[in-house]
């Protein structure tokens, strides 16, 4: 049987656009297009937002025109996945193999009438893969879907997009945070103030959940620390990516209540991929110990006097940032890659195929 797969999610029709224009790097679309590269049909959708029934509706109608009998999806939302799951639960378009990421555990915290509605859902999965280690565990011992089906993903940059883009990476004098989720800048802001060392941030005023409006009384407050609010769209990947390259070190500190998943794991792999070492706050989520990989300094306490030991230490010790740098550039070439991740998805879709 030929595999057909439909990349479908919020966005994907877009990024695959920007990608195919050369503004964005592959690995946004989760190993699709390497996987389209070796020769299998992939059809990117954007999932359709509106009213909870209508995009239940709008999905299963997407699904069964697709003529595709491999449904990935890079993030998993329940409620879109309704009208699928009902009809495959009750034994319709049995020949139809769904994949997923999970970015989290399967939602412990959720009251029991959920839960029976998130298993209900994650039952129609082959195959759901998880970033973090520790997530992978805690859904393994809810029960809610067969450990076989659950499996670990190495996920990655776009290692030739990004250094065919950007070969000029030298060891800078600042430091740089461009992430944008759950991001503790007042504690960062606060050990920086205390130091001679610069700090640039780039990030939204808004994203998502996240308003970081409070920043713009700092925007002029110390004369190291230099903080751009950017609209969305206004900085390109490859400007931002840039930034990062020229810099001495990528600091990523964490709201310790959002530390239940793998928050900060794109700046993780980022920063590898550019050969930059990594100061960040602990995360028991994190697929990655940047300590034990030799490629950074985890702050474990939380506090703004161990952020601003961490900065003087690893400005005053420039050859071992340069050793972390080259570390990371080894582990992304080894392991965190986008054709690392196309492997290990392909290779789960084959292995449904073969049954």
């Amino acid at each position: 049987m030929k595999i057909k797969i439909l990349d479908l999610n919020y966005g994907k029709a877009t990024e695959y656009e920007e990608y195919l224009k050369g503004l964005l790097p592959s690995h946004p679309l989760y190993g699709m297009i390497e996987i389209e590269k070796r020769g299998y049909e992939v059809k990117h959708v954007s999932m359709p937002r509106g009213s909870k029934m209508k995009s239940i509706i709008q999905v299963v109608k997407i699904i069964l025109k697709s003529d595709c009998n491999v449904i990935f999806f890079s993030y998993i939302y329940i409620m879109p996945l309704l009208g699928i799951a009902l009809l495959k639960n009750i034994g319709f378009y049995r020949n139809i193999h769904f994949i997923g990421i999970s970015h989290t555990d399967f939602h412990k915290d959720y009251a029991f009438v959920d839960k029976r509605l998130c298993r209900f859902i994650y039952h129609i999965f082959d195959c759901i893969f998880f970033h973090s280690p520790k997530n992978l565990e805690e859904s393994i011992a809810s029960g809610f879907v067969l450990s076989k089906k659950l499996k670990l993903l190495h996920w990655g940059i776009d290692l030739k997009f990004l250094r065919a883009s950007i070969s000029n990476l030298k060891q800078g004098d600042y430091f740089i945070s461009t992430g944008r989720e759950n991001r503790d800048f007042s504690i960062l802001i606060d050990a920086f103030s205390k130091t001679n060392n610069r700090l640039k941030i780039y990030t939204n005023i808004v994203n998502y959940e996240n308003n970081y409006g409070f920043l713009e009384k700092d925007l002029h407050k110390y004369p190291n620390v230099e903080i751009s609010l950017v609209e969305k769209g206004n900085l390109s990947y490859l400007q931002l990516a840039e930034l990062v390259a020229n810099s001495l070190c990528v600091v990523v500190p964490l709201v310790k209540e959002a530390c239940y998943y793998c928050l900060g794991h794109t700046s993780i792999v980022e920063a590898l991929a550019l050969g930059k070492p990594i100061i960040i706050s602990a995360n028991d989520y994190h697929p990655i110990d940047v300590e034990k990989e030799h490629v950074g300094i985890k702050i474990k306490s939380f506090t703004s006097e161990e952020w601003e030991n961490a900065i003087l230490y690893l400005n005053e010790h420039r050859d071992e940032a340069a050793l972390m740098g080259e570390n990371a550039r080894r582990l992304a070439d080894e392991k965190y890659n986008i054709d690392i991740c196309a492997d290990e998805i392909l290779n789960s879709i084959l292995e449904i195929f073969k049954k």
